[in-house]
């Protein structure tokens, strides 16, 4: 699926799959902003139009538990 999508596509499709994990999670975005030490602002960001950098990524994917997820 991912190769057959842009680039901002792919980055839509993260944020879009962030939301839905944290939601699964009964998280806020303010529960979650604050548990990956990043802006409220910035969660919306990646939820709504994917705009996100690695680090960032990062700091966001640790509390929901999905850096396991990442393959080499």
């Amino acid at each position: 699926m991912w190769k057959n999508l842009s680039d901002a596509q792919t980055l839509a499709e993260i944020g879009r799959r962030l939301k839905a994990t944290r939601l699964e999670r009964g998280l806020s975005q303010e529960a979650l902003a604050k548990a990956a030490g990043v802006s409220l602002p910035k969660v919306q960001r990646v939820e709504l139009r994917g705009q996100v950098t690695v680090e960032h990524l990062i700091r966001l994917l640790r509390p929901l538990d999905l850096l396991d997820g990442l393959h080499a």
